[in-house]
């Protein structure tokens, strides 16, 4: 069983690892997933017991204000934050106040004879700036977490005070404060760029009953519940339309700009737009089971870690015990190692590294690098969401910038898997009108793709008195007699069987032919549409250095066919395959040592999903199977989503390699200064919460990929 917790305030992504890994050494539950980026726990147990204060406890412990958000039938109020947070920015200002008026006699502007009168007005700033911290500190202290930010903040304040920089260690407290909050707000802005994209469902919805119509929360809607949909607005669940007409504007879901006519029966989706007539709909399905909540959970739940975000995890955890080291010797070797070569007075040197040590203290935190990984692959598949792509997990983000192998399923993939006729040929002087009358007399009964496409076409009245015969020989074709005529019309099977002389008529694939009493009258040729984009799609591949293969269950002819038209070597085109045929064919590209993507609709393909590297199902939104077999799932039929893809994750790892470099790198800028003489506390800071704000708005420019598609086929 898998239980998905919110929570207020955890926030701190160092702090979420140490929660995570406190509650997992507990062994209590099968797994645990803490993400400070949704702000929920995620866990895994055998049963249904939950044990919620033994959670609280170990979350108070690493993050003090942190709570579980445990749901309850109330809905409470927000009026108590609020007065929470117009309290503390009152005690804060009192404390920036005190803090100008003791840096205004530290620095003799407004002079100052006694000592005393400056710790009088320094230690209230102090205590009234850095309570959080202070108390965040002694608890983490309790826990024995002697690496947390807030000890290692308090240990460079009190550092301060010791040296009498009194302006300076209450600055660090206040800057760092101010850092923070600029960060989470930053990160709150980001999150919620994300969830205002894939947020489909409203929040009210128009519940009938007894004839009598109501609005209610759109989340106590239940299966069997009609609800009315007014023009304008959006679908809160899935279900049949009941009464009424309209057309729906399904963009949030499949991309598809043009409205779809929708009637009684006809089934709509949850964040989809009723655009023209009020509708009545029969609710089919749960919030849980519908494609919109799908595709919110494939953002919440996108837990396969890539590997940036476990090396970052690991490398902050011996960062800061390695900085912190040198914070030390840098303190107290580094001076004596001076004073033994150079000799001079041992405590103004002490004093000067000490000074150094303390700002090193601050460098250490490692939230701008813990934090800026995952945030970037977080809004990476938020923004492929927006493009109707899905991803799983970062770990397949960061996957799909290295796959060199692709391999496309041909019906429903590359074509659109609807037969269309590409031409019709006359063998004797007849007009197209006339021969399309009578293809449709042989078609006249018949349910196949090219029968009702050829019956389209026809303008003449057929008299069904005039059949004497029909008969539709599967796999084979079509047999009349009309008018006194007998028509045959199939491919070269049909011929073989009914005795009919072909010696003159040379047989192709994809092709149909049509006899009048023995007389070859002309023929119809046919081919699976092939999309628009897809030629695109596959050009674009080759032209970035992969190999692009095609799998298909038809015929060699037609699937070199839609090769040659899309640019794919007939060497790289698998014919006549069967799902395990074409498992086959993956596996032997994967000897090869190539990483593997597979695209396929999503129906029969799930063996060849679960083998390739990376598997991408499209067309098949919200289906069941598609969502178990596939890493990526395209929301529509579009093959150049892929490259879209492709293109959003190549940007997403740049954006967190760039972060990891801007993080360590100005860290470490920073501490070589510092140690050279350049010693500002300011500059510490900035190399912790100011480095922490840049990477989350570096992750932003994310967010600003569009699609290009420069031509169409």
């Amino acid at each position: 069983m898998k239980t998905i917790i919110n929570t207020s305030g955890l926030t701190c992504a160092v702090c979420s690892q140490k929660i995570e890994d406190e509650l997992t050494k507990s062994k209590k539950y099968t797994a645990i997933k803490v993400n400070p980026i949704r702000e929920t726990i995620t866990i895994s147990t055998n049963d249904e017991i939950i044990d919620y204060e033994y959670i609280q406890s170990v979350i108070t412990k690493y993050e003090h204000g942190a709570t579980l958000v445990i749901p309850t039938k109330d809905n409470i109020e927000d009026k108590e934050d609020k007065k929470r947070l117009f309290i503390k920015l009152i005690i804060q200002g009192i404390g920036v106040v005190l803090l100008i008026l003791g840096a205004l006699m530290e620095y003799n502007v407004i002079p100052l004879s006694n000592q005393y009168y400056l710790l009088a007005i320094f230690i209230p700033s102090y205590i009234l700036l850095g309570f959080p911290i202070i108390y965040n500190a002694f608890n983490s202290i309790k826990a024995k977490d002697f690496f947390n930010e807030n000890t290692l903040m308090l240990l460079a304040s009190i550092g301060g005070i010791i040296l009498k920089e009194y302006t300076e260690a209450i600055m660090v407290l206040l800057l760092y404060q101010i850092g923070e909050f600029l960060t989470d707000l930053a990160v709150v802005k980001s999150k919620k760029s994300i969830f205002d994209i894939v947020d489909l469902r409203p929040k009210k919805a128009n519940l009938i009953e007894n004839d009598i119509v109501k609005t209610i929360d759109s989340m106590n809607i239940k299966i069997g519940d009609v609800i009315l949909i007014k023009t304008g607005e959006t679908i809160p669940c899935d279900g049949i339309i009941i009464e009424g007409e309209s057309y729906i504007n399904s963009f949030s879901l499949d991309g598809e700009s043009v409205p779809k006519y929708a009637s009684i029966d006809s089934e709509v989706y949850t964040g989809t737009i009723n655009v023209s007539n009020i509708i009545k709909v029969k609710v089919n399905k749960l919030w849980a089971d519908t494609t919109a909540a799908k595709i919110i959970e494939y953002i919440e739940n996108s837990d396969n870690k890539s590997k940036s975000e476990k090396f970052i995890t690991k490398f902050a955890r011996i960062y800061t015990k390695i900085v912190v080291l040198a914070a030390v010797l840098v303190a107290f070797l580094v001076p004596f190692i001076i004073w033994l070569v150079v000799k001079g007075s041992y405590y103004d040197l002490m004093i000067e590294y000490v000074h150094k040590g303390l700002i090193f203290l601050v460098i250490s935190c490692p939230c701008a690098l813990v934090l800026s990984i995952p945030l970037a692959f977080f809004i990476g598949i938020g923004t492929a969401s927006k493009n109707h792509i899905l991803v799983r997990s970062s770990a397949d983000i960061e996957q799909l910038t290295k796959i060199n192998s692709f391999v496309f399923d041909k019906t429903g993939t590359l074509t659109k898997g609807s037969l269309n006729i590409s031409k019709i040929n006359k063998n004797i002087e007849i007009s197209t009108k006339d021969i399309v009358f009578l293809l449709a007399i042989c078609e006249h009964y018949s349910a196949h793709p090219i029968a009702k496409i050829i019956n389209s076409m026809n303008l003449e009245v057929i008299e069904e008195s005039k059949y004497s015969e029909y008969k539709e020989i599967v796999g084979q074709g079509v047999t009349c007699v009309y008018s006194g005529n007998k028509y045959y019309l199939g491919n070269e099977l049909l011929f073989k069987n009914s005795g009919v002389d072909t010696s003159a008529t040379k047989f192709e694939k994809s092709t149909i032919y049509l006899f009048k009493n023995n007389q070859y009258i002309g023929s119809v040729s046919y081919e699976d549409e092939i999309k628009e984009n897809s030629s695109v799609t596959v050009n674009e591949l080759k032209n970035i250095g992969k190999s692009v293969y095609m799998v298909t269950g038809d015929n060699e002819q037609s699937a070199k066919n839609v090769a040659s038209k899309l640019g794919i070597d007939d060497i790289k085109v698998f014919h006549n395959c069967l799902p395990l045929d074409k498992v086959g064919v993956i596996s032997k590209i994967k000897s090869k040592n190539n990483l593997v993507l597979f695209m396929g609709d999503g129906i029969n393909d799930a063996p060849v999903l679960k083998n390739a590297n990376l598997g991408v199902s499209m067309g098949q939104a919200g289906s069941d199977l598609a969502i178990e077999s596939s890493d990526i799932i395209i929301m529509n039929d579009d093959p150049y989503k892929l490259l879209d893809g492709i293109k959003i994750a190549k940007k997403t790892r740049r954006i967190a390699l760039e972060n990891i470099i801007i993080a360590v790198g100005i860290k470490f800028l920073i501490m070589l200064l510092t140690f050279f003489g350049i010693e500002y506390m300011w500059l510490a800071i900035f190399a912790d919460v100011g480095v922490a704000l840049i990477c989350v708005l570096n992750c932003l420019r994310i967010l600003t990929y569009k699609s290009k598609v420069t031509k169409k086929l």
